[in-house]
Protein backbone atom coordinates (compact mmCIF):
# COMPACT_ATOMS: atom_id res chain seq x y z
CA UNK A 1 0.00 0.00 0.00
CA UNK A 2 3.15 2.15 -0.10
CA UNK A 3 4.77 3.26 -3.08
CA UNK A 4 7.98 3.97 -1.78
CA UNK A 5 7.82 0.47 -0.23
CA UNK A 6 7.49 -0.74 -3.15
CA UNK A 7 9.69 0.81 -5.41
CA UNK A 8 12.45 -0.56 -2.11
CA UNK A 9 10.93 -4.29 -3.97
CA UNK A 10 11.76 -2.86 -7.45
CA UNK A 11 15.26 -2.23 -6.34
CA UNK A 12 16.26 -5.76 -4.34
CA UNK A 13 16.23 -6.84 -8.04
CA UNK A 14 14.41 -10.73 -7.12
CA UNK A 15 10.89 -11.85 -8.17
CA UNK A 16 7.96 -11.59 -5.58
CA UNK A 17 4.84 -11.65 -6.37
CA UNK A 18 2.68 -8.21 -4.71
CA UNK A 19 -0.78 -7.72 -3.31
CA UNK A 20 -1.95 -4.37 -2.86
CA UNK A 21 -3.79 -4.05 -0.15
CA UNK A 22 -6.94 -1.61 0.16
CA UNK A 23 -8.77 -0.34 3.29
CA UNK A 24 -12.25 -2.04 3.40
CA UNK A 25 -13.30 -0.50 6.68
CA UNK A 26 -11.36 -1.37 9.36
CA UNK A 27 -8.97 1.25 9.42
CA UNK A 28 -5.93 -0.65 9.94
CA UNK A 29 -3.48 -1.38 6.73
CA UNK A 30 -4.79 -0.56 3.23
CA UNK A 31 -4.95 2.50 0.57
CA UNK A 32 -7.88 4.67 1.60
CA UNK A 33 -10.30 3.94 -1.68
CA UNK A 34 -12.85 6.21 -1.02
CA UNK A 35 -11.28 9.10 -2.90
CA UNK A 36 -10.33 9.44 -6.71
CA UNK A 37 -6.94 10.17 -5.43
CA UNK A 38 -6.65 6.75 -3.87
CA UNK A 39 -7.99 4.90 -6.57
CA UNK A 40 -5.04 6.16 -8.58
CA UNK A 41 -2.85 5.17 -5.90
CA UNK A 42 -3.55 1.85 -6.25
CA UNK A 43 -3.63 2.00 -10.00
CA UNK A 44 0.30 3.65 -9.85
CA UNK A 45 0.94 0.87 -7.86
CA UNK A 46 -0.58 -1.95 -10.07
CA UNK A 47 1.58 -0.33 -12.90
CA UNK A 48 4.93 -0.62 -11.37
CA UNK A 49 4.75 -3.95 -10.15
CA UNK A 50 3.30 -4.76 -13.83
CA UNK A 51 6.20 -2.80 -15.85
CA UNK A 52 8.75 -5.22 -17.28
CA UNK A 53 11.38 -3.93 -16.72
CA UNK A 54 11.56 -4.80 -12.88
CA UNK A 55 10.79 -8.46 -11.24
CA UNK A 56 8.15 -8.03 -9.59
CA UNK A 57 4.83 -10.08 -10.41
CA UNK A 58 1.36 -8.75 -9.60
CA UNK A 59 -1.00 -11.30 -8.01
CA UNK A 60 -3.79 -8.76 -7.22
CA UNK A 61 -6.14 -6.81 -3.99
CA UNK A 62 -5.66 -7.49 -0.65
CA UNK A 63 -8.88 -7.21 1.11
CA UNK A 64 -9.20 -8.41 4.48
CA UNK A 65 -11.65 -6.69 7.04
CA UNK A 66 -10.63 -8.79 10.42
CA UNK A 67 -13.07 -6.71 12.70
CA UNK A 68 -16.29 -8.10 11.27
CA UNK A 69 -15.17 -11.70 11.91
CA UNK A 70 -16.64 -11.57 15.36
CA UNK A 71 -19.84 -9.72 14.64
CA UNK A 72 -22.35 -11.66 16.54
CA UNK A 73 -25.60 -11.56 14.44
CA UNK A 74 -25.00 -13.11 11.28
CA UNK A 75 -27.29 -10.82 9.38
CA UNK A 76 -25.42 -8.14 10.69
CA UNK A 77 -22.05 -9.45 9.76
CA UNK A 78 -22.76 -10.80 6.57
CA UNK A 79 -24.41 -6.82 5.71
CA UNK A 80 -21.34 -5.39 7.09
CA UNK A 81 -19.10 -7.73 4.97
CA UNK A 82 -21.22 -6.78 1.98
CA UNK A 83 -20.76 -3.03 2.05
CA UNK A 84 -17.26 -2.79 3.41
CA UNK A 85 -15.25 -5.90 2.17
CA UNK A 86 -16.97 -7.10 -0.78
CA UNK A 87 -18.36 -3.08 -2.14
CA UNK A 88 -14.83 -1.84 -1.68
CA UNK A 89 -13.22 -4.45 -3.62
CA UNK A 90 -15.62 -4.31 -6.20
CA UNK A 91 -15.28 -0.70 -6.57
CA UNK A 92 -11.16 -1.43 -7.22
CA UNK A 93 -11.59 -4.36 -9.08
CA UNK A 94 -13.99 -2.08 -11.17
CA UNK A 95 -11.72 0.81 -11.50
CA UNK A 96 -8.76 -1.23 -12.74
CA UNK A 97 -10.58 -3.14 -15.45
CA UNK A 98 -11.86 0.12 -16.62
CA UNK A 99 -8.34 1.33 -17.63
CA UNK A 100 -6.76 1.42 -21.15
CA UNK A 101 -5.28 -0.97 -21.29
CA UNK A 102 -7.32 -3.12 -18.38
CA UNK A 103 -5.41 -4.27 -15.06
CA UNK A 104 -6.46 -7.59 -14.35
CA UNK A 105 -6.46 -8.93 -11.07
CA UNK A 106 -5.81 -12.41 -10.37
CA UNK A 107 -6.67 -12.80 -7.28
CA UNK A 108 -8.86 -10.73 -5.14
CA UNK A 109 -7.95 -12.08 -1.36
CA UNK A 110 -9.27 -11.69 2.33
CA UNK A 111 -12.09 -13.24 4.71
CA UNK A 112 -11.49 -15.01 7.86
CA UNK A 113 -12.62 -17.86 9.57
CA UNK A 114 -15.84 -16.08 10.82
CA UNK A 115 -16.90 -14.25 7.39
CA UNK A 116 -15.66 -16.24 4.69
CA UNK A 117 -18.82 -17.94 3.83
CA UNK A 118 -20.26 -14.00 3.61
CA UNK A 119 -17.08 -13.04 1.19
CA UNK A 120 -18.15 -16.00 -1.19
CA UNK A 121 -21.21 -14.74 -1.24
CA UNK A 122 -20.97 -11.36 -2.32
CA UNK A 123 -18.99 -13.20 -5.75
CA UNK A 124 -16.09 -10.97 -5.84
CA UNK A 125 -13.55 -12.50 -3.90
CA UNK A 126 -11.61 -15.55 -5.37
CA UNK A 127 -9.77 -16.39 -2.48
CA UNK A 128 -10.50 -15.92 1.10
CA UNK A 129 -8.32 -16.79 4.47
CA UNK A 130 -9.69 -18.13 7.26
CA UNK A 131 -7.15 -19.82 9.47
CA UNK A 132 -8.54 -20.52 12.75
CA UNK A 133 -10.91 -22.80 12.02
CA UNK A 134 -8.16 -25.84 11.85
CA UNK A 135 -8.40 -25.86 15.63
CA UNK A 136 -11.43 -23.15 16.56
CA UNK A 137 -12.08 -21.20 19.68
CA UNK A 138 -15.01 -20.20 21.99
CA UNK A 139 -14.79 -16.53 20.75
CA UNK A 140 -15.53 -17.83 16.86
CA UNK A 141 -17.87 -20.43 18.08
CA UNK A 142 -19.87 -17.64 20.17
CA UNK A 143 -21.20 -15.84 17.04
CA UNK A 144 -24.47 -16.68 15.77
CA UNK A 145 -25.01 -19.47 12.90
CA UNK A 146 -20.86 -19.96 14.06
CA UNK A 147 -18.58 -21.58 11.25
CA UNK A 148 -18.96 -25.42 10.77
CA UNK A 149 -16.08 -26.20 12.59
CA UNK A 150 -15.31 -28.02 16.36
CA UNK A 151 -12.80 -27.67 18.11
CA UNK A 152 -9.34 -29.66 17.82
CA UNK A 153 -7.18 -28.30 20.06
CA UNK A 154 -7.22 -27.94 23.93
CA UNK A 155 -4.94 -26.77 26.72
CA UNK A 156 -4.12 -29.64 28.85
CA UNK A 157 -3.78 -28.39 32.21
CA UNK A 158 -3.04 -29.51 36.03
CA UNK A 159 -4.19 -29.20 39.18
CA UNK A 160 -1.51 -27.86 41.42
CA UNK A 161 -3.59 -26.84 44.81
CA UNK A 162 -7.46 -27.28 46.02
CA UNK A 163 -6.26 -25.87 49.30
CA UNK A 164 -9.03 -23.42 49.98
CA UNK A 165 -11.43 -25.07 48.02
CA UNK A 166 -10.52 -23.11 45.09
CA UNK A 167 -8.76 -25.20 42.87
CA UNK A 168 -5.80 -23.84 40.93
CA UNK A 169 -4.43 -25.32 37.61
CA UNK A 170 -1.29 -24.35 35.59
CA UNK A 171 -3.22 -22.79 32.68
CA UNK A 172 -1.68 -18.97 33.20
CA UNK A 173 -1.45 -16.25 30.76
CA UNK A 174 1.83 -17.93 29.74
CA UNK A 175 -0.57 -20.69 28.41
CA UNK A 176 -3.33 -19.35 27.18
CA UNK A 177 -3.99 -15.58 25.41
CA UNK A 178 -6.31 -13.97 27.93
CA UNK A 179 -6.79 -10.97 25.94
CA UNK A 180 -9.98 -11.41 24.39
CA UNK A 181 -11.49 -13.62 27.10
CA UNK A 182 -10.50 -16.59 29.76
CA UNK A 183 -11.00 -20.22 28.62
CA UNK A 184 -13.48 -22.22 29.15
CA UNK A 185 -13.19 -25.74 30.32
CA UNK A 186 -14.71 -29.48 28.70
CA UNK A 187 -15.27 -32.47 29.90
CA UNK A 188 -12.03 -33.87 28.00
CA UNK A 189 -10.85 -33.35 24.34
CA UNK A 190 -14.90 -32.84 23.72
CA UNK A 191 -16.58 -29.36 22.57
CA UNK A 192 -18.98 -30.07 26.08
CA UNK A 193 -18.47 -27.43 28.06
CA UNK A 194 -18.47 -27.35 32.27
CA UNK A 195 -20.26 -24.61 32.02
CA UNK A 196 -20.63 -24.04 35.66
CA UNK A 197 -16.73 -24.18 35.60
CA UNK A 198 -15.69 -20.09 35.67
CA UNK A 199 -12.10 -19.16 34.99
CA UNK A 200 -10.27 -16.42 36.73
CA UNK A 201 -6.88 -15.41 35.76
CA UNK A 202 -4.36 -15.90 38.56
CA UNK A 203 -1.01 -14.48 37.04
CA UNK A 204 1.57 -15.75 34.49
CA UNK A 205 1.46 -19.15 35.67
CA UNK A 206 -1.80 -19.91 37.46
CA UNK A 207 -5.54 -20.30 36.97
CA UNK A 208 -8.14 -20.50 39.59
CA UNK A 209 -11.31 -22.25 38.84
CA UNK A 210 -14.80 -21.38 40.33
CA UNK A 211 -15.35 -23.82 43.57
CA UNK A 212 -18.92 -24.10 43.03
CA UNK A 213 -18.87 -26.82 40.69
CA UNK A 214 -19.08 -30.26 42.43
CA UNK A 215 -16.00 -30.95 39.60
CA UNK A 216 -13.97 -28.28 40.76
CA UNK A 217 -14.59 -29.30 44.52
CA UNK A 218 -13.67 -32.73 43.79
CA UNK A 219 -10.18 -32.00 41.79
CA UNK A 220 -7.17 -32.98 43.44
CA UNK A 221 -3.46 -31.97 43.07
CA UNK A 222 -2.34 -33.82 39.97
CA UNK A 223 -5.96 -34.19 38.32
CA UNK A 224 -5.53 -33.48 34.74
CA UNK A 225 -8.06 -30.55 32.85
CA UNK A 226 -8.95 -29.55 30.04
CA UNK A 227 -9.45 -25.92 28.64
CA UNK A 228 -10.03 -24.38 25.00
CA UNK A 229 -8.84 -20.70 24.34
CA UNK A 230 -10.83 -17.72 23.85
CA UNK A 231 -8.84 -16.38 20.69
CA UNK A 232 -6.57 -19.66 19.25
CA UNK A 233 -4.25 -17.23 17.86
CA UNK A 234 -2.00 -15.93 19.95
CA UNK A 235 -2.74 -19.10 22.47
CA UNK A 236 -0.77 -21.02 19.42
CA UNK A 237 1.86 -18.65 19.28
CA UNK A 238 2.64 -19.00 23.42
CA UNK A 239 4.02 -22.78 22.95
CA UNK A 240 6.74 -24.58 20.96
CA UNK A 241 4.93 -27.61 20.28
CA UNK A 242 2.06 -29.64 19.80
CA UNK A 243 0.91 -32.38 20.36
CA UNK A 244 -1.43 -34.94 18.00
CA UNK A 245 -3.96 -37.58 20.03
CA UNK A 246 -5.07 -40.49 18.25
CA UNK A 247 -8.47 -41.94 18.86
CA UNK A 248 -6.96 -44.24 20.92
CA UNK A 249 -5.86 -41.54 23.48
CA UNK A 250 -2.13 -42.27 22.29
CA UNK A 251 0.05 -39.31 21.03
CA UNK A 252 0.59 -40.30 17.63
CA UNK A 253 3.02 -37.28 17.13
CA UNK A 254 4.59 -34.29 18.26
CA UNK A 255 4.55 -30.95 15.91
CA UNK A 256 7.20 -28.30 16.19
CA UNK A 257 5.19 -24.66 15.91
CA UNK A 258 7.34 -22.14 13.99
CA UNK A 259 6.27 -18.85 16.21
CA UNK A 260 6.15 -15.77 14.78
CA UNK A 261 9.43 -13.40 14.57
CA UNK A 262 7.76 -11.05 17.45
CA UNK A 263 8.48 -13.34 19.63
Amino acid sequence: DDVANLQQLVDLEIPIGIFIEIDVGQNRCGVNVSTSSGLQTVESLARTTLDPSNKLQYRGLHAYQGALQHVRSKAERSSLVQSQSVATAAKVNSHLLSLNPPINSPLITGAGTGSFLHELSGGVHNEVQPGSYVFMDTDYLANSSPPPFEHSLWILGTILSNATGRACCDIGSKAVDLVSGVPKFTNQMTSEYLTDVVYESGGDEHGVLNPTHPNVQAMSVGNLVYSVPCHIDPTVNLHSEIALIGDSGDVEDIWEIHRSCGR
